[in-house]
């Protein structure tokens, strides 16, 4: 008998994009997961970049997901709150290769060789 392994991830990334339309910075941060949310989604924190500012939703030095979409994240290049967000969604695809294409991707869907595991890593 063959026996499957299934992977259960343990990140999930998230690709920002500030909505101010002069800035249009692109960034990203990989969320661990720590449960599920009331609609089943993933529920993640992430531990402060340097220079971020502390918030009431903070615990511990980390920041939760549901907070960064609420409006406490802020554009790191022009302050602007409430970026536009994309949570990734890789599929593993044995005919196309990971590449510069995948890990410079802006939108949420990846299908390559990875997964999403490398999909906006330039972002980070």
């Amino acid at each position: 008998m063959k026996m499957t392994q299934i992977a259960t991830a343990t990140t999930f990334r998230v690709i920002y994009t500030c909505r101010n339309k002069s800035c249009k910075h692109i960034f990203a941060f990989d969320y661990s997961i720590e449960g599920t949310d009331l609609y089943g989604l993933p529920y993640g924190t992430r531990e402060l970049k340097a220079g971020e500012v502390q918030s009431r939703y903070d615990h511990q030095g980390r920041r939760s997901h549901s907070a960064d979409v609420m409006g406490d994240l802020r554009c790191p290049e022009c302050g602007c709150n409430l970026p536009k967000s994309n949570r990734v969604e890789g599929h593993y695809s044995e005919k196309h290769v990971c590449g510069a294409k995948c890990m410079g991707a802006k939108g949420p869907n990846c299908d390559c060789q990875c997964g999403g595991a490398n999909h906006g890593a330039n972002y980070l």
